[in-house]
């Protein structure tokens, strides 16, 4: 499902809305608050944890005082003391545990968002007899949403416990039982009428101008253990909590632009996909909880929880809702995570995991303050004391500068041809090699995304990566003689000497494997390693006659493995494609097995798109891949440059700047890596054994992996990996 990216604009400032409603507002002259946020574009937020649902194990000093150490959970603490002693203490607790004071400061370190979790009983006409809940917490709801207002903090309120518990055996359901009785008619409709309730006040409480955002349950079931509850959650629940909201703001003649936005628990929490049945409504956010800590697949040491939180990306429409500084259990206390002097390591820590999540629509750090053992001594899941400690900064919005993820900077450079190129950078750390990356038809710079951000970048490997003449950011020369291999290189030489780059590792696909290995044989003493992709290392050499070429792989294969260059490059080939965009991305990117028919074979690539075919595409075209495709190519001349590629090697520009690489450079003298996809009919993996009989490559290794020309994006987690340990486990020249 698609969501509107025009999200972010509508609301108006007497209603619900965000922090990034923010400048557009200003914009139009509004005011959203009596004390405007700062000028932020992320949510960037504590949780107000245990201030109506309390967790003994982070406030533990607070539960002794009201009387409640004997009990687990606040049901059982108001069965066990009684309704009314139960009723004045927890009333003390709600005036106490969160106050102005912590309003105020929450805004001056530059949060600009609170989460609150409630329970359903605080909508007290729905709780049943032998239901043992403290009553009045609505009041100071109220309170604290008109400090939030005050201070102009966003607010997010959270139904954190369904009627019948919602989760099995945790305190912050004020219930802790194993099993949950939520999942029934009756129940579901209890939390409707409660998320009713609660956006009638939101839209007539005038406390209530900064609440913008409504989750429908917190936690819930996850699929693995309960499947049927979680699915009808799915169907139901989710559907129905959506309209019932929407239902009342219909009812208060709420207009579109001031309505709340609804959240759920997103895919990544394990209950299923909650967009099934949800409609595509801009209204409509996902919460994800991403605590490390539980995250058992990471080594036990620092590097690895800074690689794996640099690498998190919850994806769009997403709050991280629940986070902390914690590692895992078995590690906290040891001298490598102990908190003791290890404030800098935990403030890198932060920066780490706050970055990230700022890759999405920003967080909520879970919690704002702990009291007992956990206050006094670990403040990795309490703000508050962390700030204190030092082990997270006075300003919210400084994870970008503090952070230890490298992140890639886009850059363009006019080089001595008068191009101008675009291309991405993060330099090396620990003394680790810089890689250079090349793509091919028919992609850009992007082609690297995942194993830059998973791979190179977090373990300190320093990486160029080109939109490549005629791609995307770059110039679109239409002269052949501009694609000339000397020409090519030179340009990325240009580009690596701008960024004080002297050695590095070259690196391709389709058409940049070829430039990757010709950057080696025009400068061998600049290029310490090579990795081919899909296309095996081709010798600078002779003439280039397609005819033959194909002649003879048909003896070879039974197929003419660039039978399809024919249609590239002729003459109308680039107008055809134009005009049938969406064949040409369907026949790029279909089952490797639709490339016998439509690539190698005579006229089937010509005759698919002419016909403007379409076929089923692999999974890895998600619509974010179609739609950069289309930006590029679905407007006239979108093909033109890239296709020059094709026409200057079949014009034999390129085996004409062959002979300027000298006899010693076509050998290649640095370890080299070939991965390849073992169903690619057209870059075959087998012709890399021809340039290994002819001693062209001394030093290479091999990976051959299921999947076809793509099998990059195919098997993404098996290409990374193949490639880290190649550059792990090989020594590479100073």
């Amino acid at each position: 499902m698609l969501f509107n990216p025009l999200l972010y604009l509508f609301l108006s400032a007497a209603g619900a809305w965000t922090p990034q409603s923010r400048a557009a507002a200003n914009a139009r002259g509004e005011k959203l608050t009596e004390r405007r946020l700062l000028d932020d574009e992320k949510i960037r937020g504590v949780n107000l944890g245990s201030q109506f649902i309390i967790e003994r194990w982070m406030a533990e000093d607070s539960w002794k005082t009201m009387g409640c150490s004997a009990y687990n959970d606040e049901w059982a603490c108001v069965k066990g003391i009684g309704q009314a002693k139960a009723n004045a203490a927890f009333k003390k607790h709600w005036e106490t545990w969160i106050t102005e004071d912590d309003i105020k400061e929450i805004a001056s370190l530059g949060l600009n968002a609170v989460r609150i979790p409630v329970g359903y009983w605080m909508y007290e006409d729905i709780i049943q007899e032998g239901e043992y809940w403290p009553r009045g917490g609505i009041w100071h709801l109220d309170r604290i949403v008109g400090l939030c207002k005050k201070y102009g903090i966003y607010v997010l309120i959270g139904l954190h416990s369904g009627p019948g518990i919602s989760s099995p055996n945790e305190q912050f359901t004020g219930h802790s039982v194993p099993n949950p009785g939520f999942y029934t008619p009756e129940n579901y409709e209890r939390a409707y009428r409660f998320l009713e309730w609660m956006t009638k006040r939101i839209h007539t409480n005038g406390n209530y101008t900064t609440v913008g955002m409504l989750e429908v349950l917190n936690e819930p079931v996850h699929v693995a253990k309960w499947k049927a509850e979680a699915a009808d959650m799915i169907k139901n629940y989710y559907p129905n909590a959506f309209k019932r909201i929407q239902a009342m703001e219909g009812y208060l003649k709420v207009a579109s632009a001031d309505r709340l936005h609804i959240q759920f628990m997103g895919k990544s929490w394990g209950s299923g996909d909650p967009r099934t049945y949800l409609p595509d409504d801009e209204h409509v956010f996902f919460d994800a909880h991403r605590y490390l800590s539980f995250d058992n697949r990471i080594a036990g040491n620092k590097k690895a929880y800074i690689q794996t939180a640099c690498k998190d990306d919850m994806g769009r429409h997403v709050f991280v809702g629940e986070w902390s500084l914690s590692v895992n259990s078995t590690l906290k206390n040891t001298d490598e995570f102990k908190v003791n002097g290890q404030e800098t390591w935990y403030k890198a820590y932060w920066a780490a995991q706050a970055e990230s999540f700022e890759k999405s629509d920003g967080w909520f750090f879970w919690s704002w303050k702990c009291d007992g053992k956990l206050g006094k001594q670990d403040w990795r899941w309490c703000y508050q004391s962390a700030v204190a400690a030092g082990a997270i900064p006075k300003d919210a919005s400084s994870a970008a500068t503090l952070s230890p993820c490298d992140s890639l900077a886009k850059k363009t450079l006019e080089v001595s041809q008068g191009f101008t190129y675009t291309y991405y950078v993060s330099h090396s750390k620990a003394e680790k090699p810089t890689i250079i990356l090349f793509h091919g038809w028919p992609d850009s710079a992007k082609l690297w995304n995942g194993l830059m951000s998973n791979y190179l970048v977090p373990n300190g490997y320093g990486v160029v990566a080109l939109d490549c003449l005629g791609y995307a950011g770059t110039s679109k020369p239409t002269d052949l003689e501009a694609y000339a291999w000397q020409h090519m290189t030179a340009d990325a030489i240009e580009i690596l000497d701008a960024e004080k780059v002297d050695k590095v590792i070259s690196l391709g696909h389709d058409w940049g494997s070829a430039m990757c290995q010709r950057l080696y044989n025009f400068y061998p003493n600049r290029v310490i390693g090579l990795v081919m992709i899909n296309v095996a290392y081709i010798a600078p050499g002779g003439k280039f006659d397609l005819e033959e070429t194909n002649k003879t792989a048909k003896e070879k294969h039974g197929h003419g493995v660039y039978e399809y260059w024919h249609f590239f490059t002729a003459e109308d080939s680039t107008a055809i494609m134009t005009k049938n965009v969406e064949s040409v991305y369907s026949v790029a990117f279909g089952d490797p097995y639709t490339w016998l028919d439509n690539w190698v074979s005579p006229g089937g690539m010509r005759k698919f798109v002419t016909e403007g075919r379409t076929q089923p595409t692999l999974p890895f075209t998600t619509p974010e891949h179609r739609a950069d495709f289309m930006e590029r190519y679905a407007k006239e001349g979108g093909f033109d440059a890239p296709s020059c590629w094709y026409k200057a090697f079949v014009a034999n520009v390129q085996s004409a700047s062959d002979r300027n690489v000298s006899e010693d450079a076509k050998t290649v003298n640095v370890p080299a890596l070939f991965w390849g996809g073992e169903q690619d009919f057209v870059c075959r993996p087998a012709a890399l054994q021809d340039s290994i009989d002819d001693g062209y490559l001394p030093d290479v290794k091999s990976v051959v992996r299921e999947g076809g020309h793509w099998a990059l994006l195919e098997k993404p987690e098996e290409f990374g990996q193949d490639v880290l340990h190649w550059l792990e486990s090989t020594t590479f020249a100073k």
